[in-house]
C-alpha cells in the first residue's frame, strides 16, 4: 500500500468527521492512524493540527478527539444566536447607514457568484450577510457575541448548505431580511431572521440525527 501525503489524510478524516463516521468524542491517537494510512506518524499530527484549526478535532484529558456532539449546548447556542440576530436586525434597521447598507445589499453573495457553489461558499456567503448586518447594528458587544457564536456552530452550520434548495432558499431569505432592512421594518425583518434561524436549526439537527443513526448503524454492522 502506497504512502500518503498529509493532505489525503487529512481530507480523509475530515470527511469522516463531519459525515460522523467518525464517533463524536472518539480518540484519534497518532500510532493508530499511521497504521492504518501506512504513513510516518509527522503527516498524521499535520493533519490533525489542521483539524484542530478548524474546530473539527479538539483537546481532551491529555487526547485529541473528534469534536463532541451535545444536542443541549447546540440548542442553547441556536436560542442565544436567535436572541442576538433579532437585535441585530432590529438595531441595523435604527441605526445602519444607507452606504454600508447598500454595499452589503451589492456583494453579500459574492461567494455564490460561482458556476458550482457548493457548501464552502454557502457559508462565507451566510456569515458574510449576517456580519454584515451586525456590523450594520453599530454595537460591538453585539459583534463580539455573535462571532463567538459563530465560531462554535460554523462547522455544523455547513451541514446545512449540502443541499442545493437550502442554498436557494437561505439566499431568498437573505435578500428578503435586507430589504426589510432597507425599508426600515425591524418587526417583520427580525420575525423573518427568527424563522430563517429556526429552519437552519431544523435542518442541521435532522441531518446530524440521520448521520449519527447511520454511523451507529454501520459500526453494529462491523462488530
Amino acid at each position: 500500500m502506497p504512502r500518503v501525503q498529509d493532505d489525503e489524510v487529512y481530507e480523509v478524516l475530515k470527511e469522516e468527521i463531519t459525515h460522523f463516521r467518525v464517533s463524536p468524542g472518539a480518540r484519534l491517537t497518532e500510532t493508530e492512524l499511521s497504521a492504518r494510512f501506512n504513513t510516518s506518524r509527522t503527516p498524521i499530527r499535520s493533519a490533525l493540527q489542521r483539524l484542530v484549526q478548524e474546530g473539527l478535532v479538539v483537546a481532551m484529558n491529555g487526547a485529541r478527539v473528534a469534536r463532541p456532539f451535545d444536542l443541549r449546548e447546540f440548542e442553547d447556542m441556536y436560542r442565544v444566536r436567535i436572541s442576538i440576530e433579532r437585535l441585530s436586525v432590529e438595531q441595523a434597521c435604527e441605526r445602519g447607514w444607507e452606504g454600508a447598507l447598500a454595499k452589503l445589499r451589492e456583494t453579500w453573495d459574492e461567494p455564490l457568484r460561482t458556476e458550482n457553489p457548493g457548501a464552502e461558499e454557502a457559508l462565507a456567503a451566510e456569515l458574510r450577510v449576517h456580519m454584515g448586518i451586525a456590523r450594520l447594528s453599530q454595537n460591538e458587544l453585539l459583534i463580539t457575541t455573535l462571532e463567538r457564536i459563530n465560531d462554535r456552530i460554523s462547522v455544523l452550520r455547513k451541514l446545512d448548505f449540502l443541499d442545493a434548495d437550502r442554498v436557494e432558499r437561505t439566499r431568498h431569505d437573505h435578500q428578503q431580511i435586507l430589504e426589510l432592512i432597507a425599508a426600515r421594518e425591524p418587526t417583520r425583518a427580525a420575525d423573518l431572521m427568527q424563522k430563517h434561524i429556526e429552519g437552519a436549526q431544523a435542518n442541521i439537527s435532522r441531518l446530524v440525527s440521520g448521520a449519527l443513526s447511520q454511523a451507529s448503524l454501520e459500526r453494529d454492522g462491523a462488530a
